[in-house]
């Protein structure tokens, strides 16, 4: 028999979609009602060069010691665009900070997010592109940032975001999980955005503490995603054609011996290749 807390979760749902108003929007290729939309944007001005922001941002992954929240990042795709711009896809995996009876409500422990970053090296541009997997039938987050170099300061960055919060009919319809849930939800959202910032800078200090090299200009192989994928292909390549080189020479071996009769070949001990046997 089905647990009493999926009964709960499907009467939930039942009763949400009953007193459903609008709007209408669409969340994983359906038309569901939308009990709430907030909508969140903020301009800020880094009193940093936009390449030392990016070597910042770049020290976010896979973890650092600022986002304990932060579990694991996962890249899915690195695509090179140009000799200046490059698109990453990766899913980073967050520690849900909720209460016990919201977890076993939706039966999770972490939420998973998608990522689409472009960066442009040459129009010092980065942006990102984040929306959620976990609950996406639920709740739909949606954020996108950008990281400008300012057009007349070389030493500014310009920071734009937008974050669009839409809480779901599904699971939302009695006044307990309305109050509690959305409550939730959004001061989740909120404290993420507000915290960014926050991290921004301390990986900006971490990036002057070190000592670290920025250059003026950055290139593509100063991108640790360009790196890997580099190297992945180099050391794709050099597998492949070290076994190239070994069926070349297997091959050399065999006619070397073809036309050879069994009982001419001796073995040799030391590895050495099979000789003809003098009469």
């Amino acid at each position: 028999p089905p647990h009493r807390w999926e009964l709960w979760r499907w009467e939930l749902w039942r009763w949400g979609r009953w007193q459903a108003g609008g709007p209408w929007v669409y969340a994983d290729g359906q038309l569901c009602c939308a009990t709430m939309v907030r909508t969140y944007t903020q301009r800020h001005v880094y009193h940093h060069r936009w390449e030392v922001l990016i070597e910042a941002y770049n020290r976010k992954f896979p973890t650092n010691k600022y986002m304990p929240y932060l579990l694991r990042t996962e890249t899915l795709e690195t695509v090179i665009l140009s000799d200046t711009a490059v698109r990453v896809r990766r899913r980073y995996t967050l520690d849900v900070d909720a209460p016990t009876w919201l977890k076993k409500v939706f039966s999770i422990d972490h939420a998973v997010f998608l990522q689409s970053l472009f960066i442009d090296t040459k129009e010092k541009i980065l942006r990102l592109e984040t929306t959620n997997e976990t609950l996406s039938h639920i709740a739909r987050g949606e954020e996108v940032c950008t990281y400008r170099a300012h057009p007349d300061n070389c030493q500014l960055t310009l920071f734009s975001q937008t974050a669009t919060m839409t809480i779901l009919v599904s699971f939302f319809g009695l006044g307990t999980i309305v109050s509690q849930g959305e409550k939730w939800c959004l001061k989740i959202y909120v404290d993420r955005i507000e915290e960014g910032r926050h991290i921004d800078e301390l990986l900006v200090q971490d990036v002057y503490a070190s000592h670290t090299v920025v250059p003026e200009t950055l290139t593509l192989l100063d991108l640790p995603d360009v790196k890997r994928l580099l190297e992945s292909q180099a050391a794709t390549s050099s597998d492949a054609s070290h076994a190239v080189a070994v069926g070349e020479s297997e091959e050399e071996e065999v006619d070397s011996l073809s036309g050879v009769p069994l009982e001419e070949l001796s073995l040799n001990p030391s590895g050495a290749p099979p000789r003809r046997t003098s009469h």
